[in-house]
């Protein structure tokens, strides 16, 4: 390569040779080469060409400067004498990616990867189609990662075009003889000076024919007037009643320079890596909107004042820096950075005769702007935009059915996708439109994993996915068979994990004339919460079905009105309670039936503490009362054969201690809990309860003092005899508290509640095996006011009092009768007494009157007189004193003497 121009191709160097080319350069775009080459040959074959590197080399200062690239287009154009021309296009490897496009969400592996920055998405663009040519190493800017990324029907060259623009990435190129590398830059920092051109001199004072080389030769400025302010704003759903609001602004000096553009939707929420904090994730959000912004505004700024100059500056490239040297103005001399640059080779001599002679010419033109002034790319890449309603699949963690995040939110597979697997990792977390939202109201329903939803997107836009409803298909199938049940609607959910078929909750409505019907099935629990009043209206009959207990709670009354009948029945027992009142009124008759006994029992609840207390202390006394007295027996037998006595009492009197202790807490342990706790509820009755409550106060007092006289007998070693007797005043103390504690029971009759049986005409009791009447504190009374009162027996009656009498009055007659046996009126340790205020008779109608003393005597008395009788035979005894013995014969015989003593004795 001698010449001042030449190229490098797939062809063989005397084959082809370079005669012009156009090369266009844009910082963070790709360069565009158009070539013109001459060879002899015309048949050239185009696809050895294509995809192929080609290198142009331009002699520069003090190295070559290199225009590298890939040929994309190679044809054969004419013919200039006796060459043929072939057009061809050089374009970077870049260029390639817009021949691949693709539907993609980033990152590529979530699974290892679960978020991802934007220059990390370009160099995996690059890497995922095999180039390895680029550099970010120059980057300066803070990246915040992105969760979610959606390339979507738009080329790879578009996609991190795009992203570039969000960013304020850029990038420009730097060739060499045998590749180019692409520089990811990012501020004017990135930027480097050009080799052999970190300066350059303007000169205006030479003509077109003798032009120096390496210097600019025009040379001019413009200023534009630009947005002073850019901002922008987003609405955040996890922190809505935030300011997402950012904004950049610069000051200028002149009118018009303060407007602003504003822009909704700006793109900076949503897509970035947040953590479970929704402030933490509010703050990342508006740290990358602030960039947003900022880079916004640079890209406008940077139009602000440009560049333009012309000359043949050999080295000059877009990216690269270099300070101009007397320029038309001093103000002009200072650093440039090339934002485009369009270079001009030509090289002619070719169709002459003296094809060996060349002529070489170069131009070069560049935009450029000051070197501290920031660079952005213009936002020109067409953002796609999903404007219709999409399908996807519910997605999430393999071991759930239902996969959310405390939002709510789902994940989902869009069918485009191609690379990601169908779990946790499918998309960003989408959040789902139900029929009514509002703060802690509103209803819900989550989409579960497997089924198909339909999928919108906020503004088009396509990272900001929501779900708006679900469809049925051919896999998931609607709980209704169709068209058979056609006139049904509803709602039926599934149990989980592990639900089937047979395992849901369902709200059904059959609206089928005729067999309408609301359908409400609860797979376990079904709860019905009512803070007011519920009315339920039915017209027909109400039935209710359970397998377990049914169970009703009021605050209040719980009524139930039948126009016909009610009817309980239980397959155990029944039980009804109230803490005062039971009322049964019937129009007609009231029937009790058992198979065995009815109990009928009114019982102060006090009383019944009281009661069962006394009699738990009883118990214990009686218990330890026992044990108690053989161990103090012990005690003192032991005591008798030590020296000393009753200090020998040892472990007979340690026994004796031990039980007296035991017997005395038992006793009182029993006791007390009933008196405290009749005592709380009799504060509640009256005070005269309360008052007699406290009586018992004294008693117990004085059994807690026998107790301590015990045991400080023992301790001190008292006589055997001595502990005996403070054991026997123990248990004679808590003997007594028990006595008046049954006092108490009879003290409290006007609290004891009574039961009453009254009926309009008759009470009939009957029991087919026994019936039981008993009062423990007080009287039994049966009374009939107007008439009689009858008792019967098919066999015996027995009367019994244990204890004291058994009266039996009547206003008239007392009538005891036994229609087969006898009547038996004993009292088997002391006497039976008949008393009447006029007569009592005693009559045997068929057999004889026996009146028989067992042992001792038969003591017959009247007042006037006493008369016996029998046929025509009478015996009278008169008050007076005259006996008077009636009858036809009177026999007087005595075994022994019979006496006769009279003053006088008449005989006849």
């Amino acid at each position: 390569m001698s010449q001042p121009i030449d190229i490098a191709t797939p062809f063989d160097a005397d084959d082809i040779y370079f005669r012009k080319m156009v090369a266009r350069e844009e910082l963070g775009r790709p360069f565009h080469y158009d070539l013109e080459l001459l060879s002899e040959n015309p048949t050239l074959n185009p696809e050895e060409a294509l995809g192929q590197s080609m290198t142009i080399r331009l002699l520069a200062k003090n190295n070559p400067r290199y225009f590298n690239g890939i040929c994309t287009q190679f044809g054969l154009k004419g013919s200039i004498g006796r060459f043929f021309v072939y057009k061809v296009v050089l374009r970077p490897w870049l260029w390639f990616l817009s021949r691949s496009s693709d539907c993609r969400i980033y990152p590529n592996n979530p699974e290892s990867v679960a978020s991802i920055t934007v220059p990390d998405i370009i160099k995996d663009v690059f890497r995922i189609h095999g180039f390895s040519d680029f550099a970010d190493d120059a980057l300066t800017g803070e990246y915040q990662p992105r969760e979610f990324c959606v390339q979507y029907n738009e080329s790879y060259l578009d996609f991190i075009h795009r992203l570039m623009e969000e960013e304020g990435i850029y990038y420009y190129f730097e060739h060499e003889e045998e590749r180019h590398m692409l520089r990811l830059v990012d501020g004017p920092t990135c930027h480097t000076p050009i080799t052999d051109y970190e300066t350059v001199e303007f000169r205006d004072d030479v003509g077109d024919t003798h032009r120096p080389p390496d210097c600019l030769f025009t040379w001019g400025s413009t200023k534009a007037i630009q947005t002073g302010a850019f901002v922008m704003d987003e609405f955040e759903f996890a922190v809505p009643n935030s300011n997402m609001q950012v904004r950049a602004s610069i000051e200028r000096d002149f009118p018009g320079a303060g407007f602003e553009q504003f822009e909704y939707r700006g793109g900076y929420v949503g897509e970035v890596k947040s953590s479970e904090s929704d402030d933490i994730g509010d703050a990342f959000a508006m740290d990358r909107g602030q960039q947003f912004a900022t880079a916004r505004l640079e890209e406008l700024q940077a139009k602000f004042e440009t560049f333009r100059g012309s000359g043949n500056a050999r080295g000059f490239y877009a990216g690269g820096l270099f300070e101009l040297i007397e320029a038309p103005r001093p103000d002009m001399d200072r650093p440039y950075l090339i934002t485009h640059a369009v270079h001009k080779l030509f090289l002619s001599g070719y169709e002459g005769v003296q094809e060996e002679s060349t002529e070489q010419t170069y131009e070069c033109f560049v935009s450029s702007i000051d070197a501290a002034v920031p660079f952005r790319l213009a936002r020109r890449t067409r953002i796609p935009r999903i404007e219709g309603p999409q399908t996807a699949i519910v997605t999430g963690r393999s071991d759930e059915e239902i996969d959310v995040d405390k939002h709510g939110r789902i994940k989902v597979k869009f069918h485009w996708d191609r690379y990601r697997e169908g779990n946790e990792t499918s998309s960003c977390p989408v959040r789902v439109v139900q029929p009514w939202a509002g703060p802690g109201r509103g209803a819900w329903f989550t989409p579960r994993i497997g089924d198909e939803v339909i999928v919108v997107f906020l503004n088009g836009d396509m990272n900001h996915p929501v779900v708006v409803g679900s469809l049925y298909n051919g896999i998931a199938r609607p709980p209704y068979e169709f068209p058979a049940n056609q006139s049904q609607t509803g709602i039926k959910s599934r149990s989980t994990k592990g639900g089937t078929d047979a395992n849901f909750n369902e709200l059904r409505f059959e609206d089928k004339m005729g067999s309408e019907q609301v359908f409400l099935h609860a797979e376990k629990t079904l709860k019905i919460d009512v803070k007011d009043s519920e009315s339920e209206t039915v017209g027909s009959s109400i039935s209710t079905n359970a397998g377990g207990a049914i169970t009703r709670n009021s605050g209040a009354s719980i009524s139930r009105t039948a126009d016909q009948d009610i009817t309980d029945k239980a397959g155990n027992n029944m039980t009804s309670e109230a803490t005062k009142d039971i009322n049964f009124k019937a129009g007609g008759s009231y029937g009790l039936l058992t198979n065995l006994g009815i109990q009928i029992k009114a019982m102060n609840f006090v009383a019944m503490m009281i009661e069962s207390g006394a009699k738990a202390a009883a118990a214990a006394l009686t218990r330890g009362a026992a044990s108690g007295a053989a161990a103090a027996v012990a005690a003192g037998a032991q005591g008798g054969a030590t020296e000393g006595g009753g200090e020998g009492l040892g472990a007979a009197g340690d026994s004796a201690l031990s039980s007296a202790a035991q017997t005395g807490a038992a006793a009182l342990a029993a006791l007390s809990p009933a008196i405290e706790a009749g005592a709380a509820e009799l504060n509640q009755l009256s005070e005269a309860a309360a008052e007699g409550m406290g009586n018992l106060d004294g008693p117990v007092e004085a059994a807690i003092q026998a107790a301590d006289a015990l045991g400080t007998a023992i301790e001190s070693g008292a006589s055997p005899e001595a502990i005996a007797a403070a054991f026997m005043g123990m248990a004679d103390a808590v003997a007594e508290a028990f006595e008046d504690a049954q006092k108490i029971i009879e003290g409290l009759l006007p609290q004891i509640p009574s039961i009453t049986l009254w009926a309009m005409k008759d009470i009939n009791a009957l029991a087919l095996w026994s019936m039981s009447f008993e009062a423990k504190v007080k009287d039994i009374t049966i009374k009939a006011s107007n008439r009689n009162v009858g008792i019967e027996a098919k066999q015996g009656v027995s009367v019994a009092a244990k204890k004291k009498d058994i009266d039996i009055k009547a206003k008239k007659n007392i009538k005891l009768e036994a229609e087969d046996n006898d009547i038996d009126l004993k009292a088997k340790k002391e006497n039976i007494k008949l008393t009447g205020k006029k007569k009592i008779t005693i009559k045997s109608e068929d057999d004889d009157l026996v009146i028989e003393a067992g042992k001792k005597k038969v003591f017959i008395k009247g007042k006037k007189q006493i008369f016996l009788k029998c046929g025509k035979a009478s015996i009278s005894l008169a008050e007076s004193g005259n006996i008077v013995i009636n009858g036809n014969i009177v026999n007087v015989k005595g075994k022994a003497a019979v006496s006769v003593k009279g003053k006088p004795v008449k005989l006849n």
